[in-house]
This record gives structure tokens, sequence and C-alpha cells, in this order.
């Protein structure tokens, strides 16, 4: 009776102004309803029939059955900041089937329920699945938020937030062409995921731009338990090191580094074979380090001292510090453990900066 209530003040609404577009369904707390019938004829103000839905208003939306799309179609395409979506269990479901060398995009890069233009903002998506997607599974901009949704076989990004303060939690991505999950710095979040063979078309990481997470499983090194770091390999002297790592990471300080029991080696960043690495870093070779001394003299010649001039100098005459992992053989004495330093002339090209995500 309340429902039946609500569509009829609604139905009068639209004969009062003589809006022509479809009556939007209501579920009994007042949601607006999605389903696989009313995308034929479209299911409120602003939705065209047929896929993709358009969502054009801000407010709650329940999907109400499986969302069934053609090949190379949008299912949910958001036009509006603040739109949170409930799957309620079901799921946007389409053809597309992704494995290793089979896995291509499809024309206009659809999505299975985000944005294909003007990023939305402040968006949701949780409880439910989108599958067989032929271009993004979900995309939304910034400070938007993706939980417990199940994401697979999609040719391109499985969860995309493009712009920074996105939270990815409780999901399971698995079948990408390109990265399961990939966020923006800073303050992205991304924990209790499960991410698995991704990167069918393209070889991304299972996980990229969030920093270290809680309780993150995938199948490659990227998976973000801990905070990242790696040595670089850039051939940069004491002024380009600090513009020697890639973009989410910095020139670390050594005290950013010391216990690297609590860190995890990036080796996607490292182009050096592991020989007898296992997981974990390269051991003797000296890198740029940043010293955290506030004496910025380029004339010392002691190591965590000596930092070309806060690292702007590549003068003969200047020195900097050089770090390294220590080799079991070292003596404990030149050992700041487990590190070993030394310095070197600013000028010379030195081949590592040690590099911290941030």
């Amino acid at each position: 009776m309340q429902r039946a209530m609500r569509r009829a003040a609604l139905q009068a609404v639209v004969a009062l102004f003589g809006v022509t577009a479809s009556v939007a369904a209501l579920a009994a707390d007042g949601r607006i309803e999605i389903n696989e019938a009313c995308a034929q004829v479209g299911c409120f103000a602003g939705d065209p029939p047929g896929y993709p839905i358009e969502i054009t208003a801000p407010g709650s939306y329940l999907l109400t059955s499986d969302l069934v799309l053609p090949a190379g179609t949008s299912g949910i395409l958001l036009k509006s900041d603040d739109v949170r979506i409930d799957l309620n269990d079901f799921a946007v479901r389409g053809p597309a089937v992704c494995a290793q060398g089979a896995c291509g995009p499809v024309a206009g890069n659809p999505v299975g329920i985000g944005y294909t233009g003007t990023p939305v903002r402040r968006a949701s998506v949780m409880n439910g699945a989108v599958v067989g997607i032929g271009g993004n599974g979900i995309r939304l901009g910034r400070a938007s938020r993706v939980k417990d949704v199940l994401v697979s076989n999609v040719t391109s990004r499985g969860i995309w937030i493009s712009e920074p303060n996105g939270h990815v939690t409780g999901c399971t991505v698995e079948a990408t062409g390109f990265s399961g999950i990939f966020v923006q710095r800073p303050a992205s979040v991304v924990e209790q995921n499960a991410v698995s063979a991704s990167g069918f078309q393209n070889p991304n990481p299972t996980i990229v731009g969030a920093r270290g997470g809680s309780g993150n499983a995938c199948d490659d090194t990227a998976c973000p338990r801990y905070r990242r770091y790696y040595m670089s390999f850039e051939n940069t002297d004491g002024a380009g090191a600090r513009n020697a790592c890639a973009l989410g990471f910095h020139m670390a300080s050594l005290y950013e580094l010391h216990d690297p029991s609590q860190l995890s080696y990036d080796w996607t960043h490292t182009p050096l074979p592991n020989y007898d690495t296992g997981l974990g870093p390269v051991t003797g070779i000296h890198a740029w380090v940043r010293t955290g001394d506030i004496n910025t003299s380029g004339l010392s010649t002691q190591p965590g001292r000596s930092n070309c001039l806060g690292y702007t100098s590549n003068s003969p005459n200047d020195y900097g510090t050089v770090a390294a992992l220590s080799v079991w053989w070292d003596l404990p004495a030149l050992s700041a453990t487990p590190w070993v330093s030394q310095t070197n002339q600013c000028s010379f090209a030195f081949g590592s900066t040690w590099c911290v995500e941030d």
C-alpha cells in the first residue's frame, strides 16, 4: 500500500508538469529500483529506453534483478555526483570473457557501472557483481567507495577510482585486461581485497596506487600488505636523485627503510634478475639515500651527514650519502645494521637511488 501511494504521487507530479519520462519504481525504503524490465523502457526521468541505464540525479538506487548487457555496452552510466548503488546481491552481466592473450579492449571502452566522460564524485557501489564487461568494471571519481563487489572478466581495469580519496574494501577481482584495482593518491585506501589474474591484455600489477592496506591478498608482488620500497636504477647525480623515483614514491630517508621486515620490496621497478632474493630486496649495492640531517653542508665526507646540499648539488666538490643492505660477510663495525653506508661525490652519476612509497 505504501509503495503504491508513493508511485501514484510521483505519477501525479509527472502529469502535472507534462513530463513524458518514465516513472521510477520505489522500494519500500524509498530507494529507486533498477532492473532488467525497466531498462527496456527507461527506469526513471532522464533515462532513455535500453542500455545503458543513465542516472542523472543524486540519490540511492537498488538493483532488483540481474542486468544482462549486449556486447560492447555500458550497464549503469553515472552522470551525477552523489549516487549510491546497492546491487542487492544481483549482477551487472555482459558477455565478455577475459583470458591470457584474449582480453582485448572494446570500441568505446564501456563501463559496467560508472562514468565514461566527466568523473562522478562521492559515488558508492556495493553488494553484488560486475561480470563480463568489454571495458572497465567499475569506474568512479573522487571520494568514492566500492565495497563487497565481485568483478570478473573485464577487458580493462576491474575497479578504477580515478581521483584521490577512494576506498575499496572487501572486493574480489579476477581476470582483467589491466590492473585489478587502480586508485589515485593521496589518501586512497585499499583493504581486505582478493585480486588475481590481472594484466591479461597488458602486464599490469594486481593493485596500483594504494599505500599498504591491511589484509589484501593477490597473486603477484604488488599486493600492498606493507609500505613498498625499491632501488631505482636511473644513473642520477646528487642533484637528480630526489627526482629518480616513480610516481607515488619518493627518495627515501634511511630511517624510513631502517627495518626492512616492516616493508615490502617492489620488484616491478627494479630491472635486475632476482637470483637469490626470493621476494626480498637487493643487497650489497649502494644507492643515494636521504640522511635526515638538518646540516646541508656539501663539504662533509661523513656518511649520514653528507647530503649534496640537500640533494641539490652535482658538484665534484660536494659529497652525498649512499647506503646498501649489507651482505652477510660485512664487518659489524661497518654496518648500521642491517645497512652499510659511504659517501660519493655529488657529480658522480651513481646507478641507484632508494625509493619508498609516499
